[in-house]
């Protein structure tokens, strides 16, 4: 598989006749009112549709000439190519030598994707099943705390794309929450939010997920360690040990297995992350836990299911169809050319 080894795109499309045009064009007054009285049709001529998606971007500062030049710059940028490549598996990151397969997150089992002498749909599959397995637990009332009580609240604890996923598809999606199990979010360091929320909560029933790709992160592991002694003071007074306490409130997400185990996470609840996984990207891997545990496997499956169908679309529309191309384009020309 052919390797990205270096990146000169940006530095060509500066220089090629679109991107000319382009500046010259973001020179021009725009008004929105004078645009939509030149077109009447203005919103059907700027809008794209793909499955139940629907993508009105007739209100950007945009015209046919703009929209024409973004268009011819992705080709010139052989734009087809490097979604082919992101999409194979190529080492697209060129800033830390990897992969970027978040789309291999959302892949149906009966897929095969082959990087290296690595199938990473069965990994990813097999962390599903596992994620499948421990949601179920936690949601039947068969997973308990150290005190023989079933869990009632879940506290995801990480910082950015291990935090901010999954608190807002949970949040997006709570109208399909079927189960009683309360889902929280922390992040914070500074203590204020992780002790206003502890004060609501039940140490003998609370769950915590510690999610770090890493597992260093400062930020995680100190909210993890206020979690743990939090959890410890009570479980003292019922006679409990740091090892049930650890075995049956904590869950690890992390790439870095030995780290997870050096904390104390138990091996059978631990779940695998990848290099591959950026952060941002990472609600559709194993950092979706909260989601499948609040909506349930089914609903997080039909989740990646729909996401899946956007990546094919992506693969294959044509790019003047394509919704992510066309708010990739529309950001170039919003951040790039009317950047001041």
């Amino acid at each position: 598989m052919n390797e990205i080894k270096g990146d000169k795109t940006y530095s060509s499309a500066r220089h090629s006749k679109y991107w000319q045009q382009l500046q010259t064009l973001a020179k021009h007054p725009w008004s929105l009112a004078q645009l939509f009285a030149q077109d009447d049709k203005r919103a059907k001529h700027f809008s794209v549709q793909a499955g139940a998606l629907y993508m009105d971007f007739s209100k950007q500062r945009i015209d046919q000439k703009v929209l024409s030049n973004l268009l011819s710059l992705a080709d010139s940028c052989e734009l087809d190519a490097r979604i082919d490549s992101l999409l194979q598996g190529a080492m697209v990151n060129t800033s830390e030598q990897r992969a970027a397969l978040h789309t291999a997150l959302r892949l149906p089992e009966t897929a095969t994707l082959q990087v290296g002498d690595q199938n990473v749909v069965a990994d990813v599959h097999r962390s599903l099943a596992q994620v499948a397995r421990l949601s179920e637990r936690v949601r039947t009332g068969t997973w308990r705390g150290f005190s023989g009580k079933a869990i009632t609240d879940v506290v995801n604890i990480g910082v950015g794309g291990s935090d901010l996923g999954p608190l807002m598809a949970t949040a997006a999606l709570d109208e399909w929450a079927d189960t009683s199990i309360k889902v929280h979010f922390v992040s914070n360091m500074d203590g204020t939010q992780l002790d206003n929320l502890l004060k609501h909560l039940n140490p003998e029933t609370t769950l915590f997920i510690i999610s770090s790709k890493s597992f260093g992160t400062v930020d995680t592991l100190s909210n993890a360690k206020t979690a743990l002694s939090w959890l410890l003071a009570t479980a003292k007074l019922r006679a409990g040990t740091e090892d049930s306490v650890l075995r049956r409130h904590f869950i690890g997400i992390s790439a870095n297995s030995e780290k997870m185990s050096a904390w104390g996470i138990h091996p059978e609840h631990q779940l695998q992350l990848w290099e591959w996984v950026g952060g941002r990207f990472s609600l559709w891997s194993a950092i979706g836990l909260a989601i499948a545990i609040r909506i349930g496997m089914n609903g997080f499956k039909a989740l990646l299911s729909g996401a899946h169908s956007m990546d094919e679309h992506f693969a294959q529309a044509d790019f003047a169809d394509n919704l992510p191309v066309l708010l990739g384009l529309l950001a170039v020309w919003n951040s790039t050319f009317f950047y001041k």
